[in-house]
């Protein structure tokens, strides 16, 4: 199995290799929002939507082990790809505004709920939720797969809300990533196996080139796409309580701003933290973005060492 990783490794290095010189001669850039902390306007300029060199890699490798794409693995590609198509639409309508101002929201979460649906749909229809046990078990069909359908949504874009320092949304997806692959290697499903050594080895190559400084960014291109199949992989594998504890930095980082919003209404202007989401906040407290990152990949990796020992 270590050759799959090693293959999807490989080509995520060579392909991001690749979309940095190419998108550098397009202008396929990043646009900084303005009221972003101040050490992050020398990013301007840095190629984005490196997601698609991600996405690349993770189906041509699982294209070279095709006899590993199982029902379950061909649905969660379709997740994959119909989520990176909403990022890439969003990074592209940013790119040709020249402002980091993509689909408004509505638009937005409409195409990731139809997406989700349609893959809790596809599960429900092959009779995967049969087996569903413990709290979740006692739920009505319609309020678990409605639930279903929120946990990949909020997990797509908490990824997103994450993927703001170098290197930050891909070394924890990484670590998260590396969770559910030991869950499946407990359940033998070695369909799915594949399917996470792929992505793990792709996000591997990427991050070569998005640790700080970063040469090139995902873009919702890739953390849209990724934190969907996060949580896709999640539910198929019957791991939905887990995942909180997995993607505990997403979580943290999603109710950063939650918090941050709610909290300026209420009080008509006051704030919790100095800016939303999270890393902000730490950066302007005086953190360096690579301690900020290092930290949260640690807090990360205890998450999913806990998740192991009680899932």
């Amino acid at each position: 199995m270590i050759n799959i990783f090693l293959i999807s490794m490989f080509i995520s290095l060579f392909a991001t290799n690749f979309v940095i010189n190419f998108f550098k001669q397009r202008s396929i850039k990043q646009y900084i929002l303005q009221d972003a902390p101040q050490t992050h306007m020398v990013k301007q300029g840095t190629p984005t939507m490196g997601g698609v060199a991600i996405i690349f890699t993770i189906v041509i490798t699982l294209l070279i082990h095709k006899t590993y794409l199982s029902p379950f693995v061909i649905i969660t590609l379709f997740l994959l790809l119909g989520y990176a198509a909403i990022g890439a639409f969003d990074d592209l309508k940013k790119v040709l505004n020249q402002q980091n101002l993509g689909l408004k929201a509505t638009p937005k979460f409409i195409l990731q709920i139809l997406i989700a649906s349609a893959f809790v749909g596809c599960l429900a229809a092959s009779n995967h939720f049969a087996s569903v046990s413990g709290v979740l078990g006692y739920l009505p069909p319609v309020v678990y797969y409605i639930l279903l359908v929120f946990i990949i949504v909020g997990a797509s874009n908490a990824v997103n809300l994450t993927d703001g320092l170098d290197g930050l949304a891909a070394g924890n997806l990484i670590i998260a990533f590396l969770g559910l692959m030991f869950f499946t290697f407990f359940q033998s499903d070695y369909n799915m196996l594949v399917m996470l050594l792929a992505v793990i080895g792709a996000l591997f190559g990427f991050l070569w080139f998005n640790v700080n400084p970063a040469r090139i960014f995902m873009g919702d291109t890739g953390s849209l796409a990724l934190g969907a199949v996060l949580a896709g992989v999640a539910i198929i594998m019957h791991k939905e309580l887990q995942l909180i504890i997995l993607g505990i930095v997403f979580v943290f980082e999603t109710l950063s701003v939650i918090l941050q919003v709610s909290y300026f209404k209420l009080t008509k202007g006051k704030r919790i933290f100095k800016m939303s989401p999270l890393h902000h906040h730490f950066e302007l407290s005086g953190w360096t973005e690579p301690k900020i990152v290092l930290r949260f990949w640690m807090v990360g990796i205890v998450a999913t060492l806990i998740a192991l020992n009680i899932g």
